[in-house]
């Protein structure tokens, strides 16, 4: 009448934690290629937005080397 039943596997426990949902939903392959790619496209945009000052700074070396001075 009332037989036990085990718990089910393999179902989705819902989260607020982003990546805890995306530990369910991908496999861990697709998962190491997606950091792998977002930690990629993190060092691209910061040499992105550090290629400013790096230029200025053999911009303005230049200038004082051709003057002389330091």
């Amino acid at each position: 009448m009332n037989p036990y039943l085990p718990l089910p596997l393999g179902r989705l426990t819902l989260s607020l934690n982003p990546l805890k949902m995306l530990e369910q939903l991908v496999g861990p392959g697709f998962r190491a290629k997606m950091y792998t790619f977002l930690c990629i496209a993190v060092c691209i945009a910061i040499l992105v937005m550090l290629f400013p000052m790096i230029f200025s700074d053999l911009i303005s070396k230049g200038i004082l080397a051709m003057f002389g001075i330091g």
